[in-house]
């Protein structure tokens, strides 16, 4: 009985060291539960989906993206793109004057003056912010009244490709809503008193600050790109625009808030 006892204690023995596996000891350590590694493709909201900072972050999936826009990128940083703003009033109608919105200088310097309405104007693709047909815009607009008008020059994002440039309205349209933040936080200038007027492209991005902020006191779009305008989801266009209606007159959307 002890011999059989003792070759059993001898079998188990060898059967431990013959099955312990090879490598490091297993500690305690070891054994602790963790996270599993990550294997394969990153999660789909990582690839349809970019941050900004405190421009917030972008998504290229729907409804951006669609089979009448295959081709959906994501915006250039805002850096890049560098946005500019140039004002023009009565007091200075042959000057383009650049406001800087880190500067508050540059405003109080520059007859922007907080009790006129402000009007923006927002160029298309291929375009730049000082335009014959911007000067002549700013023009016809000054003789009617004292306007606060400011032309937004974008034309780094509106550069080719065109699929780029279409990507780049969206974010040059919230670096202009932070630029008509500013002017509400700092010179008390109300929504009600802004107008955006976007050409081409420049609609879309007068369309993406309307949605930013929500309540502009009114955007006007004209020659809005027809493969964008026609092929969007039924009733997609005024939300995206964050308009209570739309106005058609020819090939002008005119959105009131």
């Amino acid at each position: 009985m002890y011999l059989l006892l003792s070759w059993a204690i001898i079998l188990i023995v060898l059967h431990s060291a013959l099955c312990k596996p090879e490598g490091d000891v297993i500690t305690e350590t070891s054994l602790k539960v963790g996270p599993p590694p990550l294997h394969g493709p990153p999660e789909p909201d990582l690839l349809l989906q970019r941050c900004y900072g405190r421009w917030g972050c972008f998504s290229i999936g729907e409804p951006f993206l669609s089979i009448y826009r295959p081709v959906n990128l994501f915006p250039l940083h805002p850096e890049v793109l560098d946005v500019k703003f140039f004002l023009k009033t009565r007091s200075n109608p042959d000057l383009f004057t650049r406001l800087r919105p880190e500067s508050n200088e540059s405003f109080t310097q520059q007859n922007l003056d907080p009790k006129q309405e402000v009007k923006f104007i927002v160029h298309g693709y291929l375009e730049h912010g000082h335009q014959k047909w911007i000067q002549d815009m700013i023009r016809e607009l000054l003789t009617k009244d004292n306007f606060n008008v400011i032309s937004v020059d974008w034309v780094f994002g509106a550069a080719p490709p065109y699929t780029q440039a279409v990507a780049n309205a969206r974010m040059v349209g919230v670096v202009l809503a932070e630029f008509i933040e500013l002017l509400r936080d700092v010179y008390c200038i109300p929504l009600s008193s802004v107008h955006v007027i976007g050409h081409s492209l420049g609609a879309h991005v007068a369309g993406y600050a309307g949605q930013r902020l929500n309540k502009l006191g009114r955007i006007t779009g004209h020659q809005i790109p027809p493969r964008i305008l026609q092929n969007l989801k039924s009733g997609h266009l005024k939300e995206w625009y964050a308009s209570r209606f739309i106005q058609r007159f020819g090939k002008v959307y005119e959105i009131k808030m």
